[in-house]
């Protein structure tokens, strides 16, 4: 579930169209090591907040703003299909048939967050239990599956169908070593580290390794190879 909005920083700005979906509140039990015989610090089950409830936002872009995906193993970009007219009605008669008509947030219900935290704070002052807080906004899966079945429906049969893309192998570029360096003799006298970016990278690419990486992370690429060669000798 997200909502779509329209987020406007200062009255100058640009207006931008803007996606907001929930984050939900994650809390993990605190561990703790006790002394056995010290009763008065057991771990009750205390609990710490990992993650805190409320709003991610999500700046969308603009038309022009869109790349084309690039395939990581052929290379190659990556084609998406566009809405077709049929999903596109679909999409919007599940939001038409979703609307609220004649309810005011904060008037016809209680904020169930606020209510809530209300009767915890009242439970903690006056030593009592908790009151119950019934959440009067919480989503009923028949009520919406009765006001918009067949909306669903029409928006699901209008989905285009997963398309299976064979992935083919990426040639790797290989060039000859133009360093005429002895990398053998280089390797067994533990030397690699001396040779520069450029110089490993050569090397890397006319055996049709990956040239990414630190140099640590190169030498290490040019080791491995190395090694392999002379086990297969």
């Amino acid at each position: 579930v997200l909502a779509i909005g329209e987020l406007l920083v200062r009255s100058t700005a640009t207006s931008r169209l803007v996606a907001l979906y929930p984050q939900q509140e994650k809390r993990e039990v605190i561990a703790e090591e006790n002394d056995e015989d010290d009763e008065s610090h057991q771990n009750n089950g205390m609990e710490r907040q990992v993650v805190p409830p409320g709003l991610i936002l999500v700046e969308l872009p603009y038309e022009d703003d869109v790349r084309a995906a690039v395939d990581a193993d052929t290379g190659q970009e990556t084609k998406s299909d566009v809405a077709s007219e049929a999903l596109i009605e679909a999409a919007t008669g599940l939001i038409r048939n979703q609307r609220l008509e004649g309810i005011e947030f904060g008037y016809d219900f209680s904020n169930y967050s606020l209510a809530k935290f209300a009767s915890f704070l009242e439970a903690v002052a006056l030593d009592i239990p908790e009151e119950k807080i019934e959440n009067e906004t919480a989503i009923d899966e028949t009520t919406v599956e009765n006001a918009v079945g067949s909306e669903i429906a029409a928006f699901q049969n209008a989905l285009p169908e997963d398309v299976k893309v064979e992935k083919s192998r990426k040639r790797k570029v290989i060039s000859d070593d133009s360093t005429h360096i002895d990398w053998v003799e280089l390797y067994k006298a533990d030397s690699l580290s001396d040779c520069t970016i450029d110089t490993l990278k050569i090397y890397l690419r006319s055996v049709g390794e990956k040239l990414s990486g630190r140099k640590s992370e190169l030498i290490l690429r040019v080791t491995q190879h190395i090694e392999n060669e002379l086990l297969q000798k």
